[in-house]
């Protein structure tokens, strides 16, 4: 009878270790990873002819939605701009392949920090593509200001 309950005791065991393992390789699965990483570059702004140097700019990519928040700081759009703003491109949509982080969306909204709350920035991103790639960040976006100006950049930079 004793070796009957120690085989039921092994047997319980090795089935609640066996399920448990189970459960760990699915929530491995399900993980939400995010990855933030700060870039400094320039920003060349077309029509316009005007370039910001040392541009800071945050990239949080999401794996369980596959999308990237992009926040440029203290960024001027022209010379004639009279304030510098943090602007947020929120939901761009990003793939990897062959190593490098592919990003590409359109019609997506800008905000802007304003006094702690996120406010419309008023620019309008037709397209957005961009690559992160050997620790380079390089974005293209395509864009009009309150739907009358267009306005469209180029950002390049390295990881800082």
């Amino acid at each position: 009878m004793n070796n009957l309950k120690k085989i039921l005791l092994i047997a319980v065991a090795v089935l609640s270790f066996a399920a448990c393992g189970n459960d760990n390789e699915e929530n491995k699965k399900n993980k939400d990873t995010v990855n933030s990483s700060l870039w400094v570059g320039n920003l060349t702004v077309t029509p316009e002819n005007f370039q910001l140097d040392s541009l800071v700019v945050k990239t949080t990519c999401t794996s369980k939605t596959n999308t990237c928040k992009i926040e440029m700081n203290k960024v001027k759009f022209a010379s004639a701009m009279p304030h510098q703003l943090d602007i947020i491109i929120d939901g761009v949509s990003f793939s990897v392949s062959n190593g490098d982080t592919i990003l590409s969306g359109a019609n997506i909204a800008s905000q802007y920090d304003k006094e702690g709350e996120l406010a419309d920035a008023g620019y309008l991103i037709s397209s957005i593509n961009g690559k992160i790639s050997n620790g380079k960040l390089t974005a293209t976006v395509e864009g009009t200001y309150k739907n009358t100006r267009q306005i469209n950049f180029l950002y390049e930079g390295t990881r800082k």
